[in-house]
């Protein structure tokens, strides 16, 4: 958390330090243009009000659970979100739902937005990397958090997969077919999901006695069209491999394109191996009968809100639970043995 005060904020804008508290408590008598200013500053800065740690101690928190997801047009979210709110609503509660659009700032804003309305407890997908760690370990002392699929690396409440291993499955099926240049294609550097997708990988490999230096990386993130001009990318400069493990339904997406925009058959030319939600079909109309990593998406929202609900109920003690839910590999007809030559 930074240790930015209402001083700081008054003397980088000139103003008076009862200014700039009028300004975050949204006194009449200030203007809006300099409400904003001071606004904007303590948001950059990542100034966090004390009295939010004041005000949670005095005050009923309400029947409202913030939830904060980087967009509810990703492919990943939506079985989880159902979930929250089915189970939400099964305990009582209401749901508020933000979207930081992986923004580290407006990430900030949105939880600060949520603990001013009083919220009983926060479930967050948090944006990969890791900008907001300091941040978040001050707000998990104010009240109940969850963190779903990323492991932040700081003590915290977790609902997470198997990632590790199940990319390292991944992997073994892939050389168990006899491939040894295997491209791993998106992800985020420095984000946990992705790190711990990467070392099951590299695992893999090993276990089977090939150099690591076979496995190539490319974390260009989890969009459709950057795959695709990654993948351009990689043909210009004449990289091989024979078979992809993409690490997420929309990367998926652009590879395949881009396969078929060469004539390349999947399994016949390159073998690809997807991420997919078990509530999403998705990859199936793209690719029918796709070999896929499995993800318990509904299942995540699920046991989130059951965590949550229960630290709430205990009077979020300070002591934290990760649970490790199963992904598994789905076997279907996009892999194959690599073509002779």
């Amino acid at each position: 958390m930074s240790n930015v005060t209402l001083k700081d904020i008054a003397a980088e804008l000139g103003v008076s330090l009862a200014t700039v508290s009028k300004a975050l408590n949204d006194k009449p008598d200030v203007s809006e243009r300099v409400k904003r200013m001071v606004r904007r500053i303590a948001e950059e800065k990542g100034y966090q009000p004390d009295y939010f740690a004041s005000n949670l101690a005095l005050s009923k928190p309400t029947n409202l659970i913030g939830y904060v997801i980087p967009s509810a047009g990703d492919l990943f979210t939506p079985g989880i979100t159902k979930a929250v709110e089915d189970r939400i609503f099964t305990n009582g509660y209401n749901m508020l739902l933000g979207q930081s659009k992986n923004e580290f700032q407006r990430e900030r804003q949105l939880i600060n937005d949520f603990i001013r309305k009083r919220v009983s407890g926060l479930i967050l997908i948090a944006a990969p990397g890791n900008e907001n760690i300091e941040y978040f370990k001050e707000i998990i002392k104010l009240l109940p958090v969850v963190f779903i699929d990323q492991h932040m690396g700081i003590e915290a409440n977790y609902v997470l997969t198997n990632d590790k291993e199940v990319s390292c499955q991944a992997i073994e099926h892939l050389i168990g077919l006899g491939h040894r240049r295997i491209l791993v294609l998106g992800g985020i550097k420095g984000a946990g999901t992705t790190e711990h997708r990467l070392e099951g990988c590299r695992l893999a490999m090993k276990k089977a006695g090939l150099e690591t230096d076979q496995l190539l990386e490319a974390q260009i993130g989890f969009q459709e069209d950057i795959a695709y001009d990654a993948l351009t990318k990689m043909e210009r400069e004449g990289v091989s491999y024979s078979a992809v493990l993409s690490l997420s339904n929309r990367v998926a997406y652009g590879a395949i394109r881009f396969f078929r925009d060469r004539d390349l058959a999947i399994p016949k030319d390159i073998s690809l191996i997807g991420f997919a939600n078990d509530s999403d079909g998705a990859s199936i109309r793209s690719l029918p009968g796709c070999t896929i990593v499995r993800q318990p998406t509904y299942e995540y929202g699920e046991k989130a809100v059951e965590l949550l609900y229960s630290i709430i109920e205990s009077g979020n003690s300070g002591s934290y639970r990760e649970m490790v839910l199963p992904s598994y590999l789905q076997i279907g007809n996009s892999t194959a043995s690599p073509s002779p030559g």
